[in-house]
């Protein structure tokens, strides 16, 4: 679902604006965005339904610090969602922000129990393999909610609880690099350890930058500077993850002989490198050449394979799991 939306809206920003079209000239696009957000609404009734059922063991994941982290995509799906449905469904903006409400009220709901349950229950024992990156989600759902406020209500970006928002997410997203470059750097390597999720590395550092150049665009104009500082930060920090995900792709697949196979995890290999060519054309507004659109359609071309990809391998495993059973 996230990296449907995410392909869908990079094509609207790279190609539609350039064609001169209208975002609902295009229905193939627009019913990526629906499709995605009917599978989000199915998901979340299973995920309703397993909260009734395992509780204890929701309860356990939840509080696991490699795992906990995972929860917030309840938050990051549906604000990304809305991004896209807003994008090629104008009309839908006036139900979004009971949406945006929604999600987050999850959002501080997930964080506040997350903060008193870890004071209060024993400690685990430390481990590098607690570090995932499950640990950027809380910022980066943060930052999408903040955008998808601010496309709701464009003056909300003047005000001081979107920059103190928008600092917030920062810290939680910087925090989280940190620990995982220092996971990178100084704990053991495994194949197991940096698998398809390590992508959502790049995802958050585009999804950052993304929300700072929109905030940019309509904050005080004695924030610009900080803004569009910010952009190049994290744009530049999502550059850095990209060669180290790369190089450990081939390491794990060709060097240690670990197949690809198809896990959900895979879809980081779509929504990340398309939320990052978004962010990528926002350089524009720090003054960055035409190579940014080249360096986006390179972003389309790598999430939309791996988008097929992803489909065909999962056609696969299901034929196969219906043969097992």
């Amino acid at each position: 679902m996230l990296g449907t939306t995410g392909l869908a809206l990079l094509a609207h920003f790279l190609a539609l604006p350039r064609a001169d079209l209208p975002s609902d000239a295009h229905p193939v696009l627009g019913g990526f965005v629906l499709a995605a957000t009917l599978g989000f609404a199915l998901l979340l009734v299973v995920g309703v339904r397993r909260l009734w059922r395992e509780r204890a063991q929701l309860t356990a994941e939840f509080f696991d610090p490699a795992r906990g982290g995972a929860m917030f995509f309840v938050v990051l799906c549906p604000a990304v969602l809305g991004l896209g449905l807003g994008t090629y469904f104008p009309d839908t903006s006036e139900w979004l922000g009971g949406m945006w409400l929604a999600a987050s009220a999850a959002w501080l709901a997930l964080a506040l129990g997350g903060a008193i349950g870890l004071c209060l229950r024993p400690k685990p024992a430390w481990s590098w393999q607690s570090v995932t990156p499950g640990w950027l989600l809380p910022g980066a759902a943060l930052h999408a909610l903040l955008l998808l406020r601010l496309a709701l209500e464009p003056a909300a970006g003047r005000s001081f609880f979107a920059l103190a928002v928008f600092l917030a997410a920062s810290v939680l997203v910087s925090g989280a690099a940190v620990a995982l470059a220092a996971r990178w750097l100084l704990g053991p390597i495994e194949p197991q350890t940096f698998g398809p999720s390590q992508w959502i590395n790049l995802g958050a550092m585009g999804i950052s930058a993304l929300s700072a150049a929109q905030l940019a665009g309509q904050a005080p104009a004695r924030l610009n500077a900080l803004l569009s500082s910010a952009v190049v930060l994290f744009w530049l920090l999502g550059c850095a993850w990209l060669p180290l995900l790369l190089a450990a792709g081939y390491w794990r697949h060709r060097l240690r002989q670990v197949p690809f196979t198809y896990v959900p995890e895979n879809w980081a290999l779509v929504f990340s490198p398309a939320v990052f060519g978004v962010a990528t054309l926002q350089l524009r507004s720090v003054g960055a050449g035409e190579w940014i659109v080249m360096a986006a359609a390179g972003a389309f071309l790598f999430a939309a394979s791996a988008w097929a990809m992803n489909l065909v391998l999962a056609v696969g495993e299901g034929r196969r799991k219906k043969d097992e059973g």
